[in-house]
């Protein structure tokens, strides 16, 4: 008699949910269902062989839900989490509260309420130890009189690998038609974000802006989100940008040209971040963002072809780094100061720039022919034997560093 009237009544719901209609049930249908001895728990091990291929060649679960409901969005993180503290922490929470009616009759089901995650805080809720920052709490007004009231404990939840779900384990239920169903989650995102320093991407999907979804289903299986979806709204929040400190990761500082002579590193960031320059791994100088958004910093001279990399600290984290190639420089070396007049057989003599540069005499007529050389002095003088510049000769003389920058020509008669 219980089977037949659990079957009158789930045609009833069906009826009421736009399934095909069931006009009556005689007496032959009662002596049937009468007639049937499968358990419930031998119907449970049927249906969990009730597989399917799905065209990636998975395997999924026809899955009913048991509720029909709606999905609201509120806390303080709902329009967005906040920075406190110089941006070095995050606060806000993120309520969901799901409010549904028992579509059918179910006798002492195990279900699970669960919660699809938006792509956005898949890498949050995929982290280590995050059901510390989820709360929650069941409550089922039951048709007739009573009411189950539950707290989930962190035993009662479990996350996807990949973040996407979040499951809570219901207390063992009679689904009655009729029955309500009040559940509510809280997660604590602006210390989740503060603790791990995972920051929450901003929404792509302008149509669909951090959309959750949520059901009662059965423990057992996989979900159908699309049916799911038919029975229970979605929610999505009233911002694309959940998580300020996100852009602010993300804002990389500029930096300017910087050569083999450069004593600083200037370029521009977010007013009041830390700047911190590199070569590889190691840290050649460190400063801060001034108010007009503009940084210098003091750093040993590069060598040519060095890379540098520059990031800022707003408080949230380490921001992407900026680079750029040390480039060279030429110097600006003065021509040579030549002592004249020249007598043929002297030696040439004059001043040079810099101690320890090279002086080259060449033919002024042909510069590939060099005709003597020397170096600058520490006292910066410079003495050179010529060979082959009898008098009447022009010879032109300039000055070059280790670096191969060269100084302009001057140049003298032999006489």
């Amino acid at each position: 008699m219980a089977n037949y009237k659990t079957a009158l009544m789930s045609a009833i719901v069906l009826a009421s949910l736009g399934a095909t209609a069931v006009t009556s049930t005689t007496q032959a249908d009662a002596a049937s269902y009468k007639g049937q001895t499968t358990s419930v728990a031998k119907q449970k091990a049927a249906d969990k062989q009730n597989l399917k291929k799905t065209k990636d060649g998975k395997q999924t679960r026809a899955l009913d839900v048991y509720t029909k409901g709606t999905l609201t969005a509120s806390g303080t993180a709902a329009n967005g989490l906040d920075l406190q503290a110089n941006n070095t922490v995050t606060t806000g929470v993120l309520n969901l509260s799901y409010d549904g009616e028992s579509v059918g009759t179910a006798l002492s089901e195990d279900s699970k309420y669960v919660v699809k995650v938006p792509k956005e805080l898949q890498p949050l809720v995929a982290s280590k130890d995050f059901k510390q920052y989820i709360s929650g709490s069941y409550k089922c007004d039951i048709t007739g009189g009573g009411t189950v009231n539950h707290t989930y404990t962190e035993d009662d939840i479990s996350i996807a690998t990949d973040g996407s779900t979040i499951s809570f384990d219901n207390p063992q239920t009679t689904y009655l038609l009729g029955a309500n169903y009040t559940i509510n989650i809280s997660l604590d995102l602006g210390q989740a974000v503060t603790d791990t320093g995972i920051r929450i991407a901003d929404s792509t999907d302008v149509s669909n802006d951090y959309h959750f979804i949520s059901a009662v289903v059965p423990s057992e299986g996989a979900i159908d989100w699309s049916l799911v979806g038919d029975y229970n709204a979605g929610v999505n929040l009233p911002t694309n940008k959940l998580d300020p400190g996100y852009d602010l990761l993300n804002q990389k500082p500029t930096i300017e040209k910087v050569t083999d002579k450069s004593t600083h590193v200037t370029g521009s960031g977010v007013p009041g971040a830390k700047i911190t320059v590199k070569v590889g791994d190691k840290v050649i100088g460190t400063g801060t963002v001034d108010e007009n958004g503009i940084y210098t910093v003091e750093i040993p001279t590069q060598s040519e072809g060095v890379t540098i990399t520059v990031t800022q600290n707003t408080g949230v984290g380490e921001s992407k780094p900026a680079t750029t190639v040390v480039q060279h420089e030429d110097a600006d070396i003065p021509a040579p100061v030549v002592n004249n007049p020249i007598k043929a057989g002297e030696p040439l003599t004059g001043l040079g720039s810099e101690p320890g540069d090279k002086i080259t005499v060449v033919s002024a007529n042909d510069q590939t022919k060099v005709l003597g050389t020397g170096y600058v002095e520490d006292d910066y003088t410079f003495s050179i034997t010529l060979s082959d510049a009898p008098a009447g000769t022009i010879v032109g003389i300039y000055e070059s560093n280790s670096n191969g920058d060269k100084s302009a020509l001057a140049y003298a008669f032999i006489s």
